[in-house]
């Protein structure tokens, strides 16, 4: 863990093969293909389409994926890797499953997901289900730029001019990426016939959201305390039993009645090439629709 604290803060990124057990992959792809009929009907605030009406973001991800997300949140690797980056009591702010394929086009421009400091590391963690090609869509990151105070604008300029060179950080499935919130990052649309499927999770150290609505982050506590609980119910156990309890989803629909504003990211343009991970395109509204069934409440 200190060697990835110490990267962490000179890189301000870290990469981690092979994080997630192929089975779990496999278990949260095949959860996908209802998902992806769900979001056909779901509500503007819960699915972001663009291009041909190709998917492109999962947010209020524990609707769709509700005991298979709160398991890898409730994952021991993966409780002391943030426990131990925020060096206090940590809170899961944000969750979302990304999806880039040839169909929907899209690239995420160079930005930050945050442009200024903090008493505390804040981080962006990605955990792939599919493979980010370095000749394609890998992630771009910028090394060691999390603690500059450049614009983003100037850094593109400076990479449009050759004078720096991004590096790129292909993963396979299973990966993990973390960076800091500060850290200048871009990704490339994807232009090969696959698609590429990334969730991703915003942890900050629960000392820093004092000021955050007090609903809102007692939710996003207990959350953590679910997701334990959860997992250790659920390891080891067949798929057929992963499903959330009546208990779990009605804390669901609570989890999401509440909402917080945070910091905006920083692009170098406002232009409409760029792709928010935070903000979808606008589109009609459609049809609720229904969280992912829960087991009876005696089970």
């Amino acid at each position: 863990m200190r060697e990835i604290t110490a990267q962490f803060d000179r890189d301000g990124y870290v990469h981690i093969p092979a994080f997630l057990t192929s089975d779990l992959i496999h278990r949260y792809n095949a959860r996908l293909t209802q998902v992806m009929q769900d979001c056909a009907q779901a509500p503007v605030q819960h699915v972001a389409f663009c291009g041909a009406q190709a998917l492109f973001r999962v947010n209020e991800l524990l609707r769709y994926f509700g005991a298979h997300t709160l398991y890898i949140l409730g994952m021991p690797a993966l409780q002391r890797l943030t426990q131990t980056l925020c060096e206090d009591e940590v809170v899961c702010t944000y969750e979302s499953m990304l999806v880039r394929s040839a169909a929907n086009a899209t690239r995420v421009d160079w930005h930050r997901d945050m442009n200024h400091q903090q008493n505390g590391r804040i981080f962006t963690l990605g955990i792939y289900l599919d493979a980010a090609l370095a000749e394609e869509d890998a992630l771009q990151v910028l090394p060691g730029h999390h603690l500059s105070d450049a614009a983003i604008s100037t850094l593109t300029s400076m990479l449009a001019g050759k004078m720096m060179t991004p590096l790129r950080l292909p993963t396979r499935p299973g990966d993990l990426l973390l960076h800091d919130v500060r850290l200048p990052h871009a990704s490339p649309p994807v232009v090969s016939e696959r698609m590429r499927k990334t969730l991703y999770f915003e942890f900050r150290p629960v000392r820093l959201l004092q000021n955050a609505n007090p609903h809102w982050l007692t939710q996003r506590r207990r959350l953590n305390d679910i997701a334990q609980r959860l997992y250790a119910r659920l390891h080891d156990k067949d798929e057929s039993e992963w499903s959330l309890t009546q208990q779990e989803t009605d804390w669901l629909e609570v989890l999401y009645q509440h909402r917080q504003l945070l910091e905006g990211a920083e692009y170098a343009s406002n232009s409409g090439s760029q792709a928010s991970l935070k903000k979808p395109p606008v589109r009609t509204e459609r049809k609720q629709s229904r969280p992912e069934s829960a087991t009876p409440p005696d089970r």
